[in-house]
Parts: structure tokens; sequence; C-alpha cells
């Protein structure tokens, strides 16, 4: 699992990610995306659907009965 927020789009990010992908795909290997949601990281789906679109169609994404695996995580904190 990869777990990413809104703040780590950064060409370091993006090429690591790129390269666990190739090495995954060179082994067999699966990956899935984990998005934290909230209005610090993701506010919105759309702002990460270009990024798992390049992904998705890759050997290594991770699929469960047909069916691409993404988990999104709410975040939230109060104050008390």
């Amino acid at each position: 699992m990869l777990t990413l927020s809104s703040d780590q789009f950064t060409d370091w990010t993006n090429r690591t990610i790129e390269q666990l992908f190739n090495h995954a795909d060179s082994l067999g290997f699966k990956l899935f995306f984990s998005f934290d949601m909230n209005s610090g990281y993701f506010s919105d789906p759309a702002q990460f659907r270009g990024y798992l679109e390049l992904y998705i169609k890759r050997p290594s994404y991770y699929y469960y009965n047909g069916h691409i695996r993404l988990v999104q995580s709410e975040i939230c904190c109060a104050n008390s």
C-alpha cells in the first residue's frame, strides 16, 4: 500500500513511485494506493484521479475480483 497526501506530490515522490511500480512490475509484486481525505490533504477524489490513472493499468496494480483496490481515509481532529 502506498499512502499519499497532497503535500507529497513532489518530483522526488513521483520518481520514487514510478520506480516502485517499475520494480513491482518486474517481480510480479502488487501495489495499491491509499489517499488521505480531509481539507488539509485531498478534499475531492478528482484531485487524485489523474495520478491514479497513471498506475491502475500497470501489471503491478493490485486488483481484487476484477476491481481496483483503493483505500481512502478521512482524518479529522477535534479540539477539546
